[in-house]
């Protein structure tokens, strides 16, 4: 299919994964690769050679470009929540290059369960039953440990009071096996395969998030929300409270009003449902009722108006001025 402008898509991960993705998007007409970045450097270079195009180790140079429409993040999962957030928040890589300013929000995908999961002979029963237990936060590097301090610091529980190390959810889950762990947290879309054994081999239970703590977290941060795990999510379970964390498809400000409501309209078109259902991850998937929850930042134009023409945009109290952020 031939486009008079075709999309311009940014790449952040020069690996084997982005490496796979590269091809597929080689073979679509209406994309065009426009840069790349790694923060390792021959990598970089040998993407940004093969397919022609400048390559970054600054992902907010990547971010800031006028021709990129479109970010693919192509690195480890644990990474993209930090890379977006430091983006919106001006920290980080993002501290300096002002970026954060032309970025805008198309839809909130869907939700990533936080989970926190305790051996099941370990006591935990809540958050504050943490205090004195042997914790993993995840790798420094990850979105995980993000999501767990914010949780702590919710509950109030400091993490001096834990014994703390920052593996990896793989080492973590073999440890609370080994019975040298008592819980850990990981971020992910529900439900996740190393979770799902942990609880079926009879290991691990999954502690909800409620009271007064949750109330705090949500209070503070936009781009958390109040979930209910459906039964049968994970084995034996009966439905849990937990915290989503928004999985938010973004873009630049400059990309085309037309081109992001032609991409929103297709994304809920109910016709396109079947082949949406058969890949779904996480709660809310691609659900319109929660397209417009959980963005710290603007949305695009071109999506405000395919949300009020489906009528979940809030009217603007006056027609002259910005329709507010949700």
């Amino acid at each position: 299919m031939a486009c008079d402008k075709p999309i311009g898509l940014g790449l952040i991960g020069c690996g084997a994964f982005g490496e796979f993705c590269l091809d597929a998007y080689g073979q679509m007409d209406c994309v065009r690769i426009t840069a790349v970045c790694d923060v390792v450097k021959p990598a970089v270079d040998a993407f940004a050679e093969r397919f022609s195009v400048p390559g970054w180790y600054d992902p907010a140079e990547l971010f800031g470009r006028d021709d990129v429409d479109l970010v693919h993040i192509a690195t480890p999962p644990r990474t993209h929540y930090e890379l977006v957030m430091q983006a919106v928040a001006g920290e980080g890589a993002f501290a300096e290059s002002g970026s954060a300013l032309r970025l805008r929000t198309i839809a909130n995908l869907y939700g990533q369960t936080i989970h926190l999961v305790a051996a099941r002979d370990s006591g935990i029963e809540n958050v504050g039953d943490l205090r004195g237990k042997r914790m993993s936060l995840s790798t420094e590097d990850s979105g995980s440990i993000v999501s767990a301090r914010t949780v702590l610091q919710a509950y109030r529980v400091p993490e001096w009071r834990m014994v703390r190390n920052y593996d990896p959810p793989e080492v973590a889950a073999q440890l609370l096996r080994d019975g040298e762990l008592d819980a850990f947290f990981f971020v992910g879309a529900a439900p996740v395969a190393l979770i799902e054994q942990l609880i079926a081999e009879g290991t691990a239970v999954l502690v909800p998030f409620d009271g007064v703590g949750r109330d705090r977290l949500l209070a503070r941060y936009d781009y958390l929300s109040s979930a209910m795990l459906p039964p049968g999510t994970y084995p034996g379970t009966d439905g849990l409270e937990t915290i989503n964390v928004a999985t938010l498809w973004v873009t630049n400000v400059a990309t085309p009003n037309t081109l992001v409501y032609a991409m929103v309209k297709a994304i809920y078109n109910p016709n396109n449902r079947p082949q949406i259902e058969a890949g779904k991850i996480g709660t809310s998937f691609l659900e319109l009722e929660t397209a417009m929850t959980g963005s710290p930042v603007a949305f695009h134009p071109g999506a405000l108006q395919y949300f009020a023409e489906a009528g979940i945009l809030p009217a603007p109290v006056n027609p002259s001025l910005p329709v507010p952020k949700p």
